[in-house]
């Protein structure tokens, strides 16, 4: 029979104390690796692509937008031309 105070003198081991040891380490891992010019000229280049990305995104993206307005327009515009000719014909004539 176990005893409560022989279970809770072992602590099991949690995901978080050994996700903070991988941390250290890879950071330490990083300091010796790379020099401080090389980690920030590394974080200006991906900065600058995920700047260039977003650009690219946002601008496809209202391409597509704009040219879906145009679409529904140029689907509503012969409809309406149509209309305006029949109501000019029905003026002329009378």
């Amino acid at each position: 029979m176990r005893s409560e105070m022989g279970e809770n003198c072992v602590s099991k081991p949690r995901a978080s104390d050994c996700a903070w040891g991988l941390g250290v380490f890879l950071v330490g891992l990083g300091l010796n690796l790379y020099t401080p010019g090389e980690v920030v000229a590394s974080v200006v280049v991906s900065s600058i692509l995920i700047l260039a990305l977003g650009v690219l995104l946002t601008s496809v993206f209202l391409i597509w937008r704009a040219a879906n307005s145009v679409a529904t327009w140029a689907r509503i515009a012969p409809r309406n031309s149509t209309l305006l000719a029949s109501l000019a014909a029905e003026r002329a004539g009378q």
